[in-house]
């Protein structure tokens, strides 16, 4: 029960807040993501008269802002518990270690996310 309070709580706060926190880190990252904005097309600006967002589609297209958006979930989950699996059978292997098959695994996301092996820069955009 609380996995799914936890879920639609604050979720969306806390990614926005690092989302703000990496743009105040990067000057250059805000400017592009500022420009990709302003070119939006059809451009739509926010005033009294007219309070019409883009559509979705449109904001989902983005490259830029889609791309802080994930690399800033791969960095800082939201919700970072654990990412339980279970091995194959008949068995799997990890390094010099071989794990019998149906063996609950773990490892928690912010190992994963920063795994070299999977991004090669992990901290600075993964680079993979």
């Amino acid at each position: 029960m609380i996995d799914h309070l936890a879920a639609g709580h604050e979720t969306s706060g806390i990614t926005l807040t690092y989302i703000a926190w990496y743009l105040s880190q990067n000057p250059r990252l805000q400017d592009e993501l500022r420009a990709e904005l302003l070119n939006l097309s059809p451009s739509f600006k926010i005033s009294s008269n007219n309070k019409d967002l883009p559509p979705t589609k449109t904001i989902d297209a983005l490259p830029l802002l889609h791309a802080i958006i994930m690399e800033t979930l791969r960095l800082n989950a939201a919700i970072p518990g654990s990412q339980p699996r279970q091995t194959p059978f008949p068995s799997t292997f990890l390094g010099p270690y071989t794990i019998p098959g149906g063996t609950r695994v773990s490892s928690a996301a912010y190992t994963l996310h920063r795994a070299p092996s999977a991004f090669p820069d992990p901290e600075n955009g993964g680079g993979g």
